[in-house]
This record gives C-alpha cells, structure tokens and sequence, in this order.
C-alpha cells in the first residue's frame, strides 16, 4: 500500500528535516520582517482568486525574503531557479481550488496537484538536471514540501510510471494528454509499497497560534535548506544586525553588487557631521572622512570591551560610555587623550569619575595626523539622529518608554544613540561569557572576533572584503605550527621527534633546572611567524591562540617570574582560549583581594604568555595602514582578555605592550633591496644588529611602569639604524666617499659649516676630541670648498634613495631585525601563513607591475593574478627550512596565469597538502573557490596529501603523485588516474579556432524578445541578429529562447564567424553541452569553434561524451562552480586531445560521425527525442577509439 505519512508535530516535522542541514537561527529583527512578509502574502491573495495571480504572489514572497530566482518557464508551474536550472518545482493552487489540491487533515498527498509534480520531475529529469532538491504543493496558505528523492526513488525508477510517461511526451500511445497520465499515475500509485514522507506546512495556524515556531519556518524556507547548501557556519559569524545599524550611525552603507561602502545621505550621522564640521566635501574627501570614521570607531569598539572587562571584573560599578561620564564629544575627547593616553599619575584636571579608568597604553591613543591638524572628536556636534528603521532598540521596552513613546520624530542625540546602540549588545571578554551566550544571546553577543570581522568589512570598503573564518586560520595554524615547533627543538637540540607528543616526552627528560627550562623557553621564543597581507589579522590571533596551546601542552606555560601553572585545563574553542581551573570551573577573573588567589595567577600567567607569543613570535605587513591598525587593535584585546592588576590597592592594570614595530605598513611584494644583499662592509656590523635588536626589545614595553626609556626616544634610536643600514645597502660607493670627505673635513676644520643632522644623518664619522682653533680666512675658503664637495655627495646619495616608486615599499631585508642573524644577514621566518589579495592582473596598480617585473612566476604565466607575486615573495621570506602555507583560488592549480607559480613551487620545494575547499562556500561574498596548501621550502617534491571537507571537518581522502612530469605542470587532485594519450593525438586547438561569443559585460540589456522584434519596421529590424547563449545549446541541439541582439556591439571579424558552420558549446553547465549550428546564430557568452580541420560531427560526438566531459573534470575541475556547474573555458577545452584518424580508427570515426548524424536529425524534428541509446554507442565507440582499459572506463562511467 503506498502511505503518505504525515508528521503531527510541528517542533518534530521540522527538526527532521532541519537535522541535516547546517542552519543558523534567524534573528528577532528577521523574524519580524518574516512575519509581516507572510502576513502581506495572505492579506494579497485574498484580494483575487485566479491561479495566476496567486502564484506570482508566492513567487514575491520567496524573491522578496529569500532573494530566490522565482520564475515561471517551459511546462513547469512555478521553481525556484539556480544558474539557470531548476532546483525546486512548485506546483500551485488557488487557495479557493480546493477539488485539485491536497485534502485538509488528510494523511494523503493524492491530488492533481501531486499528479501534476510528478510530471514536471519526471520532465525535469529527462533533461539531464539532476539537481532538483525539493518538490512542493503550494497554496498561499499551505505548503506541502517533499525531499527530490521520494520522487527519484519511486516514480522515476517504476517501469509502468515511466511507460505513462513516454505515452504522454512521446505520443507512444493511443491517448497521449496529460488528463490520461494523471488517471494512470492514480491508478499505479497504490501498488507501490514505499512510504513518502513529508512535511505540511499551516501557514494562517503559525501567525496565529506558533508564533514562536516563525524562526523554525524561516529556516525551512532558507536556500541552506531548500537548495540544500553546503555552508558552514562560523563560530565568530558576523552579526549582521548590529554591523547594519552601525553602519547606519557612522553614515555609511555597503553597496549589495560589489560589497563596498559609501556614504549614505542620512543626516546628523557621523559621516555627515564630520562633513558639516571640517568643512570638507562628501565626495572629495572621502578618504580623509573615512579615515576619521576608521581612527574613532575603533577606539570607541575598543572602549565598549574594556568596559565590558571592567565591569566583569568588579573594577567599576556602572559603564562609562554614559551621558553621565561623557556628556559630549569633547569629553570624549578629553577620555582618549587626557586619561587613557596618560599613566594614572599624569593626568592633570580630569573629573572624578573619569580617574577610576585605567591606563593601558598610549599607543592607540596618540593623535594621528589628522588630529594633530585640528580635526578632532571634540569638536563634532551631537545633533539628533533618526533611529534606524531596524534598530535593536525598538525592541527594548526601557528605550521605548524612555525614548520613542512621546517622540513621533523618533530621533535623539548622535552621542546618545550611539552609546545605547552599543548597550543593547552583550560585548564580553571572558570564556565564561562567551560559553553562556553562544547558545542563549547568540544575536547580541559581540566578542573579539566578530569585532574582528565588522573591523575587516569597514577596511575593505574599496575592494569588498573576504574574512577568513575561523575554522579555515584554525586548521592552517594547526597544521603547521605544529610541524614548526617539531623543527625548531630537533635543530636546536639535536634531536628527532616524529610528533608533537615525542617533543612533550622529550622535554620532561630534558628540563632538569632552570637553566634547562630557560633554554627551553628561548627555542620556542624564537620562532617567527609572519602574515604577509595581515588584513584584519585573524591568522595572527589563530597562530597566537595555536601557540599558547601548544606551550600548554608542552608544559611551558609560565608568568613573568618563570612559576608553572598547575592543575589547569587549557583547551581552543571557536577561535577562543577557554580555562579552566583545578575545579573544572570555566576560569572567571575578577579584582583580587591578594596576589596569591588561583584566578589571579592565571591571568597573569595567560598574559604573560600571550605577550611573550604577541612580542617574539609574531609578524605581520599590509599596504593598507588601516589593516595595520586594526590587526594590532585586535592583538591588544586578545591581551586585554587577560589583562591583571599588577597593583591590586590602586586599581592599576597592567600596561599593554607597543605592538606596532611588530605590525608594519607596506607593500609587501615591492622591495628596493635584495634579501642576499651584504651588509658585512659596516664597520662593527655584530654590534650595530645587536644594538638594533636590544632597541626594538625595549620599544615594546616603552613608557611601560618599568621602563627607563620614551618610546619617542627608542624610536629615533632605530630609525638612525635603519637609514644607516639602508645608505650602506643601496649606495656603498658613495656613502662611502662621503664618509670619507666628512671625516677629512672633520679632522682638519672640525664641525664647521657641516654641524647639520639632515646632512650627517645616517653616516658613520668621528668627532675631533682636539678643540679646533679659530679658522682664518684661507682655511675658511678651504672648509667652504671642503663644504661644497660634501654637499654634492650627500645630494648624489640622496637622489638614489629618493625614488618615488618605492614609496610604499617593504624593506623585508631591514625591517624585522628578529629575522637577521649577528652579521646582519636575512634568515627569514619559519612560517608564512595567509589568505593574500585576490587581484586580477589587469586590476594591479602601474607601478606594482613595474617593479614585478622580475618575479619568477612570470615566466610562461600570461598576466599572473597578484597572490602569485605574494607566493614567491613568501617562499624568499620563509627561512631555509620554512613553510608556507596560504588559501588562494583553486585556479591556482591549473591556470595558464599560475604556470610560473607551479613551476617555483616545484623548483623551490615541495607541496606537502592540499585541501580542497571548492564544495564548501568559505566566503559568503567571492565568487572564486579557494584551496589551501602547506608547502615546504628545499625539500623534494614527493607525493601531495589531498584533504577534503567531510563531515564538518577535515579529513584525509587520498595522495597524488607529483606533478612535474606533467607538460603545463597543472597539479590535478582527482582520486583517479587514466592514460588518455594511449594514441596519438591533436589538441583541439590546432583542428579548429575557438573563440568566445562575447566577453562584453551586460550585453544581455541590448537582447530582445521575438515579439518585440517583430514591432520593429523593416529598417531596424536590420540591425539584429537571432542570439542564442549557454540556455540555448543543448547536446545535439539548439532550443531557440527566440531572442535577437544589436548587431552594432559585435566586431566584423566575429560577425563573420557567426555567418560559418559552427561547433557551439555552452559556457556553464554541469556537463559539456555541444551542439551543431547551421542557422548563422550570433552568440553571447558562449564558445564557438569554426575553420576545423576534421568533420565537425567527429568533433562534436567527442564532445559530448562521457569521456571529453571525465578529461576536462579530470584536468580542470578547480574551475566549477556552485552546486556542480563547471565553466567551460576556451583555454583549457583547447587541451583535449583529439586521436588523428587513420586506417586503423577509421571505421570507428565513420561510425560515430553516423551516430552524430542520426540524433541530430532526430532532435531537429523534437528536441526531445530520446536519443539516450544512440549517445551511449557514441560514449562506446569513443572509449574505444582512445584505448581505454576496462577499469578506465569503469570510473568514467560511475562519474556525473
């Protein structure tokens, strides 16, 4: 008996469906716009009662909530569209139809309705899509959903259910209406004894009487589920709602095409006031504006945290983001500036309540330029502000009364606004924190990193931004640190542990004093990790977090005292450190009443072993100064998490360190000097990098409560050093003579004339000891002449380092005195880790190409995208045994552009893993795929490791061999191997020219319709062609959309091609779709191939095989798309091997040109003539014709 289960439970129906997908409850706001959404859609469909109208209602409200392509097409009722396919079918009814549709409180599907899906599956399935996911009856008050496989399992694998079919499609029978498959499907169903399950959805039953099941609702109409998407879902996701509304607030709004932020035209918001403010204009002065914005928020974000710390830890009892506090931007001011740039004990006329807030460090409380101009904080106006039309607060009952109940205008203060905004969320520090709330508060819960994340989106407000989530720099850190830390103790110790845990055994044998333990601690204080392109810093943070858990592990977690934490449980979760203590309590620090309570020595343990990590391990360049500030903003707050009083009576916390020389600003692919270049001719060269390393030791923890030095000071200190290193390196000869002509002038008139720092700047001389006498006049003339030459010399020299190009430049060689050893030789970093910019060469500034110009990876790459550049670089900056290790886009496997990439990689080292992230969206806004490798320099490339996502996680699947034998080096991760040049072959790029139809974006608004064509007069209808595209070119045939193009947007070269016969290929579909073109069709973004050489139906019955369809998978499979799709691309279809006929393959060419023939005049007369049979033999006879094995063909045949 066939039962159509229905499942009673609302809660329980939903959660089986729900259980299998990765799906994030929606938040209040959604919610709220969900309901009036479904609220508009039954209020809609009351107002007419035709079928027609009430569909297009249900497709507004799935395009309107979801974004879905609703669309009506071909002989299907209503689906939600994808790439052009279909992926869920609807069949609707009128909400009054009740004869044809699914009866009320009924256990029974059987309908019209049901009978009518089954067709259009049924039709769907015949075309070849195999991606339909879910088939739903609909009303505007019901919906019936059902899983894709119930209807593939049981209907289109049931002999008489088909047999109906064929009569009905292919009038294979006496009556062929669909009246008569209706009445045959009844009749049939019956005998089948499978259940079907599915779910009725009451749509009137949930506004009414569930409310509190909409969330649930939502999540079961989401695309996560009804296109069945593999997303996953970050622990430290963005909040949307909050990262909105504070756009709303600083004035700006993030375009939806390409992600970038302007400006909006609402008043009074930041943006604006700064505007009104400084006198400067919205548009010109963007950059200025923004920069501001920038430099504010981020201290401000910064402040939300440190209040949220100190009233976790009982330091205050109210927070200070409070009119009561700061009752105006310049007492905003007077926060950043007089209190928290200034020690406790150098604040002067500052109010009562402002003394109680800590001093940290003054480094992300200096004034940047523009400050320093005059445009401060304290000057803007808190004028009122409309309250954003989402806004949290509007949900607070506090705010509402205190606010918006007599307030038709709904607008209060820019000040007010915006320290209730913030508030409204729950910003936190603590691992308690975020253990209670990333269930319960999920939607108002604002840690570190989803700070992190809004810092990145605002910072890439000129390109969009791509957030490296957490679960990818996890995965990464972990697999490489680990390998570094292995390394670096069996180099130094001698040793040759295999794991991590052999280093742990290995280490309690070894540390038998203190001696030994510091030496210990010094091995794993040297390692040195650096993120070339930092962005918002994330690796660094993962690395950082790694690192401690690994000191952990090894037992090497100590305070500054050198005391070993005990009983303590340390484990990474979600991209956070969680403690917890000897009672399995999660660690909670508050203020202290001694220095001896375990909570206390914790803390100070955590922190300092995090500033260890943060001050030796840790490197990092961006060209963006923006990026710099931000990464450092996030590793002070991965310190403030564990910030401790270091003077438990006077409330004073201890000071951050100057993390800034470890995070720099430049380019990093640009460098005036070469890594190798010799810095031995500097007389004492030992002393001056020793004396360079103490300097930058001490700027960290300069203006510190310990410390003897200004940062200022230390600082003009290093910068002396590095322009010395830097004239030695770029103009020994001349700095040389001018050394030379300085210090003889010195000896025979003393300072005389040349007592100037701009022109001694950077020189080596020595002082005469002996006084001078007074210079008469010829010995004057003599100085003046002396004076003259020197002068020359020192404007030669700098000329040479003048050079405008390098502006921006990262000196690599000088920067990071870490990474020299005594004789001041670059020895580089043991790993480099990173997701580098994504940038198409066309995209890449002037000068960057300029001074590429000498990469390796440009050798046989046409126009190398920029991570290219950022992989060589990183492979030079790596030390002798270092890693890299990046995620970048897949192409980079198989692109013509990455050639010269494949190439180094091999030449340099060795590929140790991939990890194929193609099938999981990594970057919720990139088009691109990524993958991620780990790749080791001066080892031999061997076997790679291939990792795939499954299951959540990621796991080993299979290992390829190297791929240096392979002639464009292409590295191709399939599980399989098959020998396609068993014969000889051509490729297809020397039997036909493939060209592209066009490369011309939006095109597609010059297109027109059949019916609109013929309102044209005779004249203008001369002016376009039939165009056919991707949606068109069918296997073997061509299903005219019946649309024309504006000729004028054509060359005449490609004009004439079109006129040619012609081979026709789609673009993008999820298997080679090739057809024969005889109509003189133009083409849009489509492939064409003319002038062959060969038969074209020779050519196109390989084609349209299996095996041409296997090959171009096999070899360029990094190039699909979501959900299955692959792009055709006429570089790589170029490669497929074409057997050269001859007498021995003959026969078995004549045969499949034949076969070719045969469909082709079959599908002419009905497209949708079955030729399933006749393709087969062709797959057959082609298998054949390249001499494949049994096996071989095997795996061709089980692929898609």
């Amino acid at each position: 008996m066939f039962l159509l289960n229905l499942i009673n439970s609302l809660k329980e129906k939903y959660d089986i469906i729900l259980v299998d997908f990765q799906v994030s409850m929606p938040n209040e706001q959604i919610i709220l716009n969900f309901s009036k959404e479904l609220k508009k859609l039954l209020e809609n469909t009351n107002k007419e009662d035709s079928e027609e109208y009430q569909k297009n209602e249900i497709g507004k409200f799935l395009n309107e909530v979801f974004e879905y392509d609703c669309n009506v097409k071909n002989k299907i009722d209503l689906a939600i569209y994808e790439d052009n396919q279909v992926r869920v079918i609807f069949e609707t009814k009128s909400v009054i139809n009740k004869s044809e549709f699914v009866k009320e409180n009924s256990n029974n599907l059987e309908s019209k309705a049901f009978y009518e899906s089954i067709l259009y599956f049924l039709r769907e399935i015949k075309t070849g899509n195999n991606n339909i996911t879910f088939i739903i009856l609909a009303t505007a008050e019901f919906f019936y959903i059902i899983d894709s496989k119930s209807y593939l399992n049981n209907f289109s694998k049931n002999k008489d259910i088909i047999k109906a079919f064929k009569n009905c499609e292919e009038n294979g029978g006496t009556d062929s209406s669909t009246t008569k498959f209706y009445e045959e499907i009844k009749n049939i169903l019956p005998k089948i004894e499978n259940e079907i399950y599915y779910l009725c959805v009451d749509f009137k039953n949930i506004l009414n009487n569930e409310f509190d099941k909409l969330g649930l609702l939502y999540s079961l109409l989401s695309p996560q589920v009804l296109l069945k998407r593999n997303t996953y879902i970050d622990a430290n996701t963005l909040n949307v709602e909050f990262y909105n509304e504070l756009l709303y607030i600083l004035g700006l709004k993030e375009n939806k095409e390409n992600g970038k932020i302007e400006y909006s035209d609402i008043k009074n918001t930041f943006y604006d006031s700064i505007s009104k403010t400084f006198k400067l204009d919205k548009d010109n002065n963007f950059e200025e504006i923004f920069s501001l914005l920038i430099t504010w928020n981020n201290r401000i974000l910064f402040l939300r945290l440190l209040e949220s710390m100190l009233l976790s830890f009982e330091h205050i009892e109210n927070p200070f983001l409070d009119l009561q506090y700061l009752p105006d931007f310049n007492n905003l001011n007077i926060l950043f500036f007089e209190v928290l740039a200034k020690k406790e004990n150098e604040r002067e006329n500052i109010s009562k309540k402002l003394e109680i807030i800590p001093y940290l460090n003054s480094s992300l409380f200096e004034k940047k330029e523009l400050e320093r101009e005059g445009k401060e904080i304290q000057f803007l106006q808190s004028n009122n502000l409309k309250i954003y039309q989402h806004s949290i607060l509007k949900r607070d009952k506090n705010f509402n009364n205190k606010y918006l109940k007599n307030n038709k205008s709904e607008e209060i203060p820019l000040l007010e606004y915006l320290f209730a905004f913030l508030h409204a969320y729950d910003f936190t520090t603590t691992s308690q924190d975020l253990q209670n709330n990333i269930k319960t508060n999920y939607d108002k819960l604002i840690n570190s990193a989803v700070l992190g994340l809004v810092f990145e989106k605002l910072n890439g407000y000129k390109d969009g931004s791509f957030y490296t989530p957490s679960f990818i720099t996890n995965y990464m850190c972990n697999q490489s640190l680990e390998k570094i830390v292995i390394e670096k103790f069996n180099n130094s110790l001698s040793w040759e542990c295999k794991t991590i845990d052999d280093i742990q055994i290995s280490l309690d044998r070894f540390i038998t004093n203190k001696e030994s333990f510091n030496k210990a601690i010094k091995i794993f204080n040297e390692i040195r990790i650096c993120d070339p392109a930092v962005g918002s810093g994330h690796f660094l943070v993962s690395a950082l977090n790694e690192l401690l858990l690994i000191k952990y592990n090894l037992g090497l977690l100590i305070d500054e005292d050198g005391r070993k934490l005990k009983d303590i449980k340390l484990e990474l979760k979600n991209d956070e450190i969680v403690i917890r203590d000897s009672e399995n309590n999660i660690h909670n620090y508050k203020r202290p009443k001694h220095e001896n309570t375990d909570s206390h020595k914790i803390q100070r343990t955590i922190f300092f072993a995090k500033k260890e990590i943060i001050e030796n391990n840790l490197f990092g360049v961006d060209i963006n100064p923006n990026s710099c500030e931000i990464t450092k903003l996030r590793l002070w707050i991965e310190l403030l998490k564990y910030s401790y009083y270091r003077d438990i009576e006077n409330k004073y916390l201890e000071t951050l360190p100057n993390i800034d020389i470890n995070i720099k600003c430049g380019n990093s692919i640009i460098s005036r000097f070469d890594l190798k270049d010799s810095l031995k001719n500097i007389p004492k060269i030992d002393k001056l990098i020793k004396d360079y390393k103490c300097l930058v030791g001490k700027y960290k923890n300069a203006d510190g409560e310990n410390s003897k030095h200004s940062k200022r000071e230390i600082e003009i200190k290093i910068n002396e050093i590095k322009e010395n290193l830097t004239l030695n390196l770029k103009a020994p000869k001349t700095i040389n003579s001018l050394e030379k002509e300085i210090q003889a002038h010195i000896d025979k008139y003393g300072m005389y004339l040349i007592d100037d720092k701009n022109l001694l700047s950077g020189l080596t001389y020595t002082k005469n000891l002996l006084e001078i006498e007074e210079l008469n006049e010829n010995e004057k003339e003599e100085a003046f002449e002396s004076y003259g030459r020197i002068q020359i010399l020192r404007k030669k020299l700098d000329s040479v380092l003048s050079g405008k190009e390098y502006k921006n430049a990262f000196e690599w060689r000088l920067e990071f005195p870490e990474v020299l050893n005594e004789n001041g030789d670059f020895i580089g970093f043991d790993l480099v880790i990173g997701n580098p910019p994504y940038i198409d060469y066309r995209e890449i500034d002037e000068n960057t190409i300029n001074k590429t110009k000498n990469y390796a990876v440009n050798e046989n790459s046409n126009r190398p995208n920029i991570f290219c550049y950022f992989i060589e670089k990183g492979i030079e900056v790596a030390n002798n045994n270092g890693i890299l290790t990046f995620i970048n886009p897949i192409a980079m496997l198989q692109s013509d552009f990455a050639y010269g990439t494949r190439k180094l990689l091999l030449e340099k080292g060795c590929i140790n893993y991939i990890v194929d992230c193609s099938y999981i969206k990594v970057f919720a806004s990139a088009s691109t795929y990524p993958t991620i490798y780990e790749f080791k320099k001066n080892k031999k490339q061997g076997s790679i490791k291939i990792v795939l996502w499954k299951n959540d996680n990621f796991k080993h699947s299979h290992n390829i061999e190297t791929y240096s034998k392979n002639e464009q080096l292409s590295i191709n991760i399939s599980k399989h191997k098959i020998n396609f040049q068993k014969v000889g072959c051509r490729k297809l790029g020397e039997i036909g020219l493939l060209k592209w139809g066009t490369s011309q974006s939006g095109y597609g608004k010059k297109k027109i319709l059949l019916s609109d064509f013929k309102k044209l007069n005779k004249s203008k209808r001369k002016e376009y062609n039939p165009i056919i595209q991707t949606a068109d070119i069918k296997r073997y045939c061509i299903v005219w959309q019946k649309e024309y193009i504006l000729t004028e947007i054509y060359s005449q070269n490609i004009q004439k091609d079109f006129k040619k016969p012609k081979i026709v290929i789609a673009r993008m579909t999820k298997n080679i779709q090739a057809s024969f073109d005889k109509n003189k069709f133009y083409m849009g973004k489509s492939t064409l191939i003319v002038d062959l050489k060969e038969n074209p139906y020779y050519i196109l019955g390989i084609l349209n095989s299996k095996l041409a369809d296997f090959w171009y998978k096999y070899y360029f499979g990094a190039t699909h798309l979501a959900c299955g799709y692959v792009r055709y691309d006429i570089p790589y279809l170029k490669q497929l091997p074409i057997p050269k006929i001859n007498s021995k393959n003959k026969k078995i060419v004549d045969r499949i040109i034949r076969l070719v023939d045969r469909i082709i005049k079959a599908k002419e007369k009905n497209f949708n003539a079955n030729t399933s049979k006749l393709e087969i033999e062709i797959n057959n006879l082609v298998y054949e014709l390249y001499g494949l094995s049994k096996s071989e063909i095997k795996i061709i045949d089980k692929s898609k």
